[in-house]
């Protein structure tokens, strides 16, 4: 069966994802990831120009791709938080795939799409907060950033927790508590 060059762009995209969210873009190897596709290393690069062109193309199919795939709702950040929590354990290679852009590419800053997605979550969070149905205690960034990094608290990122087994389902309850307890107005 004769693969269109379609089908072998998308094979080699995805052995990239699966080549850079493990071992970034100094670890990953184009041979590993043209022999996972079953390709040549000639079509890698005539498809994707460069090694660094590749996890840009990787990066922005996997981790860009994925950034309002989970319903956000100001008005129901447990929700959100428990639901994000779920969407990364289903695909831990968008956490690895974000670190690795974090920690390989702090130089490009964040990509516009990601402060696009940020700007509208805050707005609404504002929104929210003006409205009095969540606290105004903590600013809107504050409340995002808490609940996005509660979000990731049983991937496996957090270096002290690594080696601890984790209930995925206890984790969950308790970061959707944590938030929950957080944005309820002190007026209450």
């Amino acid at each position: 069966m004769v693969r269109s060059s379609e089908q072998t762009r998308q094979q080699i995209l995805d052995a990239a994802i699966e080549e850079f969210s493990t071992h970034g873009i100094a670890g990953a190897r184009v041979d590993r990831i043209a022999k996972a596709a079953g390709a040549n290393i000639s079509s890698l690069f005539r498809y994707y120009g460069s090694k660094a062109q590749l996890f840009e193309a990787a990066f922005d199919a996997l981790a860009l791709g994925s950034i309002d795939v989970v319903p956000f709702d100001a008005e129901d950040l447990p929700g959100y938080t428990g639901r994000l929590m779920d969407h990364y354990r289903a695909h831990p290679e968008i956490v690895r795939l974000s670190a690795w852009y974090q920690l390989e590419r702090p130089a490009e800053g964040v990509p516009a799409q990601v402060v696009v997605s940020e700007r509208s979550k805050l707005e609404q969070i504002e929104r929210a907060q003006a409205a009095g149905t969540i606290t105004r205690e903590l600013s809107a960034v504050d409340l995002l950033n808490v609940v996005l990094h509660l979000s990731l608290a049983a991937t496996g990122t957090t270096p002290i927790l690594a080696a601890t087994p984790i209930d995925q389902a206890a984790a969950r309850r308790a970061a959707m508590t944590a938030v929950e307890r957080l944005v309820e107005p002190s007026d209450r």
